[in-house]
């Protein structure tokens, strides 16, 4: 059975019949985003996220994807404050998107509009928007659908933006080392960065494709997002004096 995605616990399909009663609580803290080190980011939030937060790559083994660090250990987002406040000007889509997704269903292919039923804010009590009036979609859940459609194809483009720098082969992994006063070291890996020097090495005519096709730009926003690793160890507890020698920059391995 494939695990349910980040942040969902039950996925269920929409139903103007089953749910019709339903409604949504205005969202109020980010504290089911607490227990998670990294999202997926599309490249349409590259230029604003990069100003917040680290941007890398993910590989499971099929598919190359950019993520953005929320923190430096396992099941720990240094972004959600104690009381469930988010941390930065900008939250990825990925985080703005629940508890709402698309999902296929099983012997099918088609992607259903589906939400986690496990959401605390989801509730009869008629507290906050309704999902559906009079037996259709209200406007907030067309809105909220069509952020879905939108989310779905900067996904599509992401994945090739990905493949096309995986193939280009300048794609490495990545190790993070951080040591805080107190002594505890932490280890950060399994991530990938675009190498300075691979790049460099490609072809002028393949530098022109990557520059005239908005690729380049992009590739430069994660370059320099790398230096928000800095910002991060900022937000752990006990800061070290010594960690930013160990933040990681492109071309390390």
């Amino acid at each position: 059975m494939q695990a349910n995605p980040i942040f969902y616990k039950e996925i269920v399909p929409l139903d103007r019949n089953h749910h019709a009663r339903l409604f949504l609580a205005p969202r109020t803290n980010y504290r089911y985003a607490c227990a998670t080190n990294s999202v997926f980011l599309a490249v349409a939030e590259f230029s604003r996220a990069s100003h917040e937060y680290p941007i890398v790559f993910g590989d499971d083994g099929q598919t190359t994807f950019p993520l953005a660090i929320l923190g430096l250990r396992d099941a720990e987002n240094l972004f959600v404050t104690v009381e469930g406040k988010w941390n930065a000007t900008y939250v990825p889509a990925y985080v703005r998107r629940y508890p709402f997704i698309l999902s296929t269903q099983p012997n099918s292919d088609t992607l259903t509009v589906c939400i986690d039923r496990a959401y605390p804010n989801l509730n009869s009590e008629q507290e906050g928007l309704a999902l559906f009036e009079e037996g259709r979609e209200s406007t907030f859940l067309q809105e909220s659908v069509d952020f879905l459609k939108d989310f779905q194809t900067q996904y599509a483009l992401t994945l090739q933006f990905s493949t096309r720098l995986k193939d280009l082969g300048i794609l490495e992994s990545m190790q993070a080392n951080v040591q805080l006063d107190t002594g505890l070291k932490l280890n950060m890996g399994g991530f990938f960065v675009v190498n300075r020097q691979r790049l460099i090495n490609l072809s002028a005519e393949q530098i022109k494709e990557l520059a005239c096709d908005g690729t380049l730009e992009l590739i430069y926003l994660h370059l320099n997002s790398l230096e928000n690793f800095g910002r991060l160890i900022g937000f752990l507890p006990t800061r070290s004096t010594n960690n930013l020698a160990n933040t990681p920059t492109a071309g390390s391995a």
